[in-house]
């Protein structure tokens, strides 16, 4: 019997990790979809890539770069292929489950009369008037929501492409419901 401290035993190296590839928001401000294949990296890009963001790119992944030209079609299909745009349970879904038939006029003048937040029992028609907004929001790609109170009416807006567009005036008195609305369902 030998009595002593353990000897350790030779532990095989573990593989390198392989490199992080870059995110959607990467992808969409540069233009390029970069994948791995075998010992190079798949650059697909629409129009004249960066030289910048190549030699970055080359450095950060530490391997050569195989540059193919996509039209600008062509690389808005393979950004929401690669970044799962249309995958079961993501927004495209969420979206088809609420139906593409959503008036916001419609649903914004059929609400009730607005009433005391801690009386108020049945918010079905208040969280139908924001998954429609927010249903719009995406199907337009807006990057803002802006709900905006004023001293006589209440503005909706989405930002899309930089710009803002109203698509809903709802009564003022539905502010407060609506953002108290929100709220609970961010878990504010």
């Amino acid at each position: 019997m030998r009595i002593g401290p353990p000897r350790a035993q030779p532990v095989a190296p573990l593989p390198p990790a392989p490199p992080a590839l870059p995110g959607y928001a990467w992808a969409k401000r540069h233009g390029m979809l970069v994948s791995m294949d075998g010992a190079q990296a798949r650059v697909r890009h629409r129009g004249a890539p960066e030289p910048q963001a190549l030699s970055e790119l080359a450095r950060v992944l530490g391997c050569a770069l195989q540059l193919e030209a996509l039209s600008d079609a062509d690389f808005a299909r393979a950004l929401a292929a690669a970044y799962g745009d249309n995958a079961p349970g993501g927004a495209q879904a969420t979206m088809e489950d609420l139906g593409d038939g959503l008036d916001l006029a419609a649903i914004a003048s059929s609400l009730p009369e607005p009433e005391d937040l801690l009386e108020s029992q049945d918010d079905a028609p208040i969280i139908r008037l924001i998954n429609a907004i927010l249903a719009q929001a995406v199907r337009e790609g807006a990057s803002d929501v802006h709900l905006e109170p004023f001293e006589t009416r209440l503005s909706v807006r989405l930002r899309v492409d930089g710009m803002l567009r109203e698509i809903l005036e709802p009564p003022r008195a539905l502010a407060g419901t609506l953002v108290s609305r929100i709220k609970v369902m961010a878990r504010l």
